[in-house]
């Protein structure tokens, strides 16, 4: 057997005056509008295989942030650099992390990103439109480590439409993940269909998603159906 553990995802202090805010301790790396959002207001189950593997995560530092009521907003953050709940720098490595954001029409937002440590760099491309029942978002990802002078690459599309509003939205995905891009035989393709049933907004929901894996090289039985249930308060 194995002993209980209990482990913090997000532990910090905000700070606000008028423009602007800090937020210092363990907190969300600010890199990938998909990965910012909560779990709980996202349109499926799981975040793109992407995102999910090229987001830095929680970390510990210090984070500050400038935004105009949402025409222009910029992020940057100063931390330890190595992941959720390690709250000491053991290699003195830290990674830097900066983010804009600027609506360029009204419900419609373009954004890059861009995360550095000593070996590592990682870049991220986002842009997304919510406007009445449609909602549309897309980012590009890519990774570079010089150290093995690889990179990894990552997209995806989703749409979402709400069929009554409030209650039933269709959704709908497409993704690609290349974990080296000097391997020709590694890139895999997922095709997702899901469907969410609002009983009280994402207060009270339920979701359902089906995805399909293409893989580049040997082909593997790993299509997968995802039901969830989520409760918050």
């Amino acid at each position: 057997a194995t002993a209980a553990t209990v482990a913090a995802t997000d532990l910090y202090l905000a700070l606000t005056h008028r423009l602007w805010s800090a937020t210092i301790g363990q907190s969300k790396t600010p890199l990938s509008v998909e990965f910012i959002r909560a779990s709980t207001i996202v349109e499926l189950p799981e975040r793109s295989m992407a995102v999910d593997s090229l987001s830095p995560n929680r970390d510990v530092g210090v984070k500050l942030e400038w935004n105009t009521a949402g025409a222009l907003a910029l992020q940057g953050g100063v931390f330890n650099g190595d992941g959720v709940n390690h709250a000491v720098n053991r290699d003195k490595r830290f990674l830097y992390v900066g983010r804009a954001v600027v609506r360029a029409a009204k419900g419609a937002y373009l954004g890059v990103s861009t995360a550095a440590k000593p070996d590592t760099t990682t870049w991220d491309a986002e842009a997304w439109v919510e406007r009445g029942r449609v909602a549309v978002r897309g980012e590009f990802l890519a990774r570079h480590r010089s150290i093995v002078d690889a990179t990894t690459l990552g997209w995806y599309a989703l749409g979402a439409y709400g069929v009554v509003p409030k209650r039933l939205q269709l959704v709908g995905r497409v993704q690609q993940f290349d974990p080296n891009d000097r391997v020709r035989t590694d890139r895999i393709t997922g095709y997702t269909g899901g469907v969410q049933y609002f009983f009280s907004g994402d207060d009270l929901k339920l979701q359902l998603e089906y995805t399909v894996f293409d893989e580049q090289g040997p082909a593997v039985s790993n299509n997968r159906v995802i039901v969830q249930m989520q409760a918050r308060w």
